[in-house]
């Protein structure tokens, strides 16, 4: 039977988290979780506590719609392509719930009112963030007032992370296989599927929470000769499309991976490649309101004569 919704659940050694995450799943009001959702946790070789307390909470809630899978570890691109080549999705749409991240109890009442209309090949909405002190801020993923269809243009938002994106099934099943062994992509996933979509919804409500910085995850460690290489792969990749909306994206993260870059030898690194100088140029800032896209045109035009080209 066809569900309404799948969520990909990637877990790697989330022992402190794991728990709450799939209890924002199942405490969803107003939506009945074991006809209209299903839950694909997919444990990438997890080596604490992670797979004795997802099993624990399985027995517990004895609930169909969750299903568990181990697998050996390949990082996080592995599991989506684990889930896209099996064909394991049951879903209308699919999203993906990173473990430490969590959703509001009226997160998928307020998706499922729009993507019934079966015209949207993308729903986003905002989210919060929240960090270890469970301090939170909203965050606006994309510069609207109000709920409302939006033209792809307004869409690259620099909040490119998979929470409260959903997308059609048919779009992810075009997806190219991501690659394995490295991170951040989430990255590459959201903007092609991005580019694919042709009609896009934004909901204005905050129906995440997204854990900023947890420690032992790569959006912490130092920005080191290892960790720029593969960053700069990422956005070398990204300009390869030649959109000027994803190249102020790129823009944006290639001046803050050479802002936090600590170590003066490892900026060496930081390297744009000789064939998407032009593209890297052509940046549009037009997901910003336009009281702030000269201003970031400039800004990001005075850091962007330091970073290599070759």
């Amino acid at each position: 039977m066809k569900k309404k919704l799948t969520i990909i659940i990637p877990t790697y050694n989330v022992e402190q988290y794991i728990e709450k995450a799939l209890n924002s799943i199942y405490n969803q009001q107003n939506i009945n979780l074991e006809q209209d959702v299903q839950v694909l946790i997919v444990d990438d070789g997890s080596t604490d506590q992670t797979a004795t307390i997802i099993k624990k909470w399985l027995l517990l809630k004895n609930n169909p719609s969750f299903q568990y899978i181990k697998k050996t570890n390949s990082n996080w691109g592995s599991v989506i392509n684990y889930v896209k080549n099996n064909k394991l999705i049951k879903g209308e749409y699919v999203s993906i719930l990173d473990a430490d991240d969590f959703y509001t109890n009226n997160c998928f009442q307020e998706v499922f009112k729009i993507s019934h209309l079966n015209k949207y090949d993308l729903i986003i909405s905002n989210f919060k963030r929240i960090n270890e002190k469970e301090k939170t801020k909203s965050t606006k993923v994309i510069y609207s007032f109000k709920s409302k269809e939006i033209s792809k243009s307004k869409s690259f938002t620099p909040w490119s992370i998979p929470l409260c994106k959903f997308f059609k099934t048919n779009l992810f099943y075009q997806l190219e296989d991501l690659k394995e062994k490295v991170s951040y992509q989430d990255q590459i996933l959201f903007f092609s599927q991005l580019i694919k979509a042709n009609r896009i919804y934004f909901i204005k409500n905050n129906l995440g929470f997204y854990f900023v910085a947890r420690p032992n995850s790569s959006s912490v460690v130092d920005w080191n000769k290892e960790r720029i290489e593969v960053w700069m792969e990422n956005m070398n990749q990204l300009l390869s499309y030649n959109i000027p909306q994803l190249s102020a994206y790129v823009n944006m993260m290639v001046n803050y991976c050479y802002i936090n870059t600590k170590d003066k030898e490892n900026k060496k690194y930081i390297v744009i490649k000789k064939e998407y100088i032009d593209a890297f140029k052509s940046s549009k800032f037009t997901f910003l309101p336009k009281s702030l896209e000269w201003i970031a045109k400039i800004w990001f035009s005075l850091v962007t004569k330091k970073i290599k080209k070759r």
